[in-house]
């Protein structure tokens, strides 16, 4: 099964990570579109909802929205240290299917970048994954540095459900005659927006914890996307 392969493919990342592209900037860690070098999962939601959601839910700060898979935007050390992040948590969560999932989506990521630049990893680079992997059998400890606590949210069940990122539109009147009308709850837990940077009049449809969640769909509204409700 994978999850019994997991170190190997976290070397593999490291190695990818490593070895990115020269054509995507490099960062300083200070200037980190990501900032893993200085992950921390959130004080409350680990007392409320406990490790895994914790660390899933800061992972989804540093990345940003998951909804499709994307290159990677940088190389330094604030993106490569998601290696340890992920190397300590796993090793707390061996078990874990969201932060497998991780894995496999950041991993997918890098070689969308590789793919993008025309790039291939090296053999022997490659090889470099079997050491590493072998090092990571010997117990982990905390690799990550430790940085600036995030700030402490007040509770984790949002009270302002607006999203800078998003504009909200007017709800439409659902004027269809015949056919499933449109389920009340899906009102309540989304909302019909553009992008708020002007890029265009698209309508999407945004949960409406997506200032945290980061969720959204296409428009019009789907009512299978209730089921996400429950998540956020």
């Amino acid at each position: 099964m994978v999850k019994n392969h997991y170190k190997h493919n976290i070397a593999l990342l490291h190695v990818y990570l490593q070895n990115l592209p020269d054509a995507v900037p490099f960062h300083q860690p200070n200037d980190s579109l990501y900032g893993f070098h200085s992950f921390a999962p959130d004080e409350t939601w680990l007392r409320e909802e406990g490790l895994e959601t914790a660390v899933n839910q800061q992972l989804e700060v540093k990345w940003g929205p998951r909804t499709e898979i994307v290159p990677i935007r940088e190389r330094g050390r604030g993106i490569e240290a998601v290696v340890d992040v992920l190397a300590q948590y796993l090793g707390a969560l061996p078990d874990s299917v969201l932060l497998h999932k991780w894995l496999e989506d950041i991993t997918a990521s890098t070689k969308l970048t590789y793919e993008i630049h025309g790039k291939q990893v090296s053999p022997s680079s490659i090889l470099k994954c079997k050491d590493e992997a072998a090092k990571m059998n010997e117990s982990h400890t905390s690799i990550v540095q430790p940085g600036p606590k995030p700030k402490k949210l007040e509770s984790h069940i949002p009270t302002d459900f607006t999203d800078p990122e998003w504009t909200d539109l007017p709800e439409e009147q659902d004027g269809r005659q015949a056919g499933a009308k449109l389920h009340p709850l899906l009102a309540s837990v989304s909302k019909i927006c553009v992008h708020s940077n002007g890029s265009g009049d698209k309508k999407y449809v945004r949960c409406v914890g997506s200032r945290v969640c980061h969720k959204k769909w296409s428009y019009p509204r789907n009512r299978t996307k209730i089921t996400g409700a429950g998540t956020c």
